[in-house]
């Protein structure tokens, strides 16, 4: 990614789910509706003409088109994915869980969401500093807590002992989504440490990629652990 621009990564993600949003092949109600219109809204903010682009019927049919040519489905990947983590968001709070900390969270909505529903909730942000710049500026959210890092290069730990408003002792989740599968399996596991060693009592639900025979990758496992 370039060192003053939002990752593609996440321009990608945010119009794939605009994409699925339109595609009549696909359950209407597969997306919250105001998780839609958040994520609309941020990239209108972000990178407006990605999304003009989304909004007019030739360039959808294109992308529907390369879609389909190059990863079959990954629209739909993406709004499932977003489906079970919010699932499993949402088993955390009911099961006591006070704050939750996103990592590599690029313009996703699940903390605006998330304050709207539950403003005592502490909701944390970490992402590369390009990336959040993009995020934080494309949207109103003053209840967030931002962290602008690179967790390839700093120890999250440390970053979250010095945020202000992060309470080691709170029952804790964190949410990497569309993370793991950029880092070296010895990187995942010093990660999943640093998060036992930041937050005792804390949870993580992730996903991630299974290697195949044949050098390849699965598309996304969902998993979750406490």
């Amino acid at each position: 990614m370039k060192p003053d621009k939002p990752s593609n990564t996440a321009l990608i993600v945010a119009a794939g789910l605009q994409l699925a949003r339109g595609n009549a092949a696909l359950p209407a109600d597969l997306m919250p509706a105001e998780a839609l219109r958040c994520g609309e809204q941020l990239l209108q903010r972000v990178h407006p003409r990605l999304a003009g682009l989304l909004r007019k019927t030739w360039f959808r049919r294109l992308c529907n088109l390369l879609e389909r040519a190059t990863l079959p489905g990954i629209c739909l990947h993406f709004t499932l994915r977003k489906q079970m983590v919010r699932q499993q968001v949402r088993a955390a709070i009911a099961g006591g869980c006070t704050q939750v900390v996103v990592l590599g969270a690029g313009l996703d909505t699940l903390c605006t969401e998330l304050k709207a529903a539950r403003p005592e909730l502490c909701c944390i942000e970490i992402d590369h500093p390009a990336t959040q710049s993009a995020r934080r500026n494309g949207s109103d959210d003053t209840d967030i807590e931002f962290i602008a890092a690179d967790l390839r290069q700093q120890e999250l730990g440390a970053m979250l002992k010095a945020h202000p408003n992060f309470c080691r002792i709170a029952s804790t989740l964190f949410v990497a989504e569309g993370l793991l599968m950029y880092m070296p399996l010895d990187a995942v596991r010093a990660l999943l440490t640093q998060m036992a060693a930041a937050a005792p009592h804390c949870g993580v639900t992730f996903t991630w990629f299974e290697p195949l025979e044949h050098g390849l990758a699965f598309p996304h496992r969902h998993g979750h652990f406490r």
